[in-house]
């Protein structure tokens, strides 16, 4: 019979994943908007913070679906980071690329990635000790 505790955590892992899925696809739509669908004015002046909440918010998501992987999520949200600019530039219709945007997007991603890679260690430890105190391996 399995372990209750362990399948609480896949199912928590799910919904960790699902959601990191859901907000990259609305980031990724998001970013990609038309020029003119860009809203003017107190938004367009919160730029740089909508660009690190978004890659915060998603490398946090990422990082907490695959904790052993969390690393190499943020390498690669820094790629999507430059990645995104460079779509924005050359794929949609009046976009340009920015490099304070990529600035802003790499700062979400580290302050993601120093919140991620602690609460991740702590769970791993949590879970490790729970699991030596109750006998199990």
């Amino acid at each position: 019979m399995s372990d209750p505790s362990r399948r609480r955590g896949v199912g928590r892992r799910r919904v960790w994943l699902a959601a990191a899925v859901a907000w990259t696809f609305a980031g990724t739509v998001a970013l990609m908007l038309p020029g003119d669908a860009v809203p003017h004015g107190l938004v367009s002046s919160l730029d740089d913070a909508a660009h690190a909440i978004l890659f915060a918010t998603g490398v946090l998501l990422w990082a907490f679906a695959l904790p052993r992987w969390t690393w190499t999520v943020g390498l690669v949200a820094v790629a999507l980071a430059v990645g995104s600019e460079w779509a924005q530039a050359n794929l949609a219709e009046d976009r340009g690329a920015q490099w304070s945007d990529v600035g802003s997007n790499v700062i979400g991603i580290a302050v993601a990635l120093a919140i991620a890679v602690p609460a991740n260690a702590a769970w791993r430890y949590a879970n490790r000790r729970r699991m030596t105190s109750t006998g199990r391996r």
